[in-house]
């Protein structure tokens, strides 16, 4: 229950914790569940593209929490 509790929290922090829009838009929509295939589809972009985007938005997060 804890941990429910402080989810929205951490949402928020981790989404804004990213240095574009672009960025945040992939990581709700992995968040939501879509694939990265989705995704691309959605952001008319390509499936590299977005692969490269969420790395880059893991690494920030990384970065972000130590």
């Amino acid at each position: 229950m804890v941990f429910a509790l402080g989810w929205p929290e951490l949402y928020v922090d981790l989404l804004s914790s990213l240095r574009d829009d672009g960025l945040r838009s992939i990581a709700v929509l992995k968040l939501e569940g879509y694939s990265n295939p989705e995704i691309a589809v959605k952001l008319d972009s390509s499936l590299r593209s977005i692969e490269r985007k969420l790395a880059l938005i893991r690494q920030q997060w990384i970065e972000s929490n130590e």
